[in-house]
């Protein structure tokens, strides 16, 4: 399997010998689904707070609130979900990508894509990390998952990163406050980079978001959407979470 990856950081490798070790083993074998969600791209028309379903985090271990109860609360409340699919680090599950699918909303497929492989068809969109991947890579990539009628959201980490990605065809461009090298999160980044940079793409906030003020501050920026991860994992009560920061 050729890979070509700039990897920077000893996060970034580890993720990325997991993610081949995931693939070997065939983890994302593929099986005959039926479903398909509709796009998240045309769901960014209007400012989207995707809900995701993140089971664990290397920083912060299990969250065990986040029951099966708690997930179908998120599944049935958000209006688009991210989900993690991961299962070393983050605990993640294909079966929980594919139930999310069956409530006929945007879904994000959020893992660590180096291959085709990984591709899940019925999902509407992944996301590739553009620090993680080559030029070449992320455009074949996003060559492949667009022939499979899938859509690509590119995260990047910091500005000079985002001008690079504007020239590259993702559907979308997402900004992580999180600095992929040091773990670190700057809830700042997003905002400046939207002040800074123009783009036809809609722009996707991702990481450190807890309130409804930091998203007003952030859809008030130009952002179309915003990942909350974290805030609901964490929470007893995450469809009345959704509801309270939702601007």
């Amino acid at each position: 399997m050729k890979i070509h990856l700039k990897t920077s950081s000893m996060w970034l490798d580890k993720l990325y010998i997991n993610a081949l070790e995931l693939i070997t083993e065939g983890y994302y074998r593929r099986q005959e689904r039926q479903i398909k969600a509709p796009s998240l791209l045309k769901q960014l028309n209007e400012f989207t707070l995707i809900a995701e379903i993140k089971p664990a985090s290397p920083s912060e271990g299990s969250f065990s609130n986040l029951t099966r109860d708690r997930i179908e609360e998120i599944f049935s409340e958000a209006s688009a979900l991210s989900v993690l699919t991961e299962p070393t680090y983050f605990e993640g599950s294909l079966e929980n990508l594919y139930h999310a699918c069956s409530y006929g909303k945007p879904v994000l497929m959020k893992d660590i894509i180096i291959h085709e492989s990984q591709i899940q068809e019925y999902c509407s969109a992944i996301l590739l990390i553009y620090k993680l991947l080559d030029e070449e890579r992320i455009h074949e990539l996003i060559k492949y998952a667009h022939s499979k009628g899938v859509e690509v959201l590119l995260e990047v980490d910091n500005e000079a990163d985002f001008s690079k990605a504007l020239e590259l065809p993702a559907d979308i461009l997402g900004v992580n406050n999180r600095n992929l090298d040091n773990m670190q999160i700057d809830t700042s980044m997003a905002e400046r980079i939207l002040v800074e940079s123009t783009t036809d793409k809609p722009v996707v906030a991702l990481s450190g978001y807890s309130n409804r003020e930091e998203i007003q501050a952030v859809q008030e920026s130009g952002a179309s959407g915003i990942v909350i991860g974290s805030v609901l994992s964490r929470s007893k009560n995450p469809s009345l979470k959704l509801r309270e920061i939702t601007p």
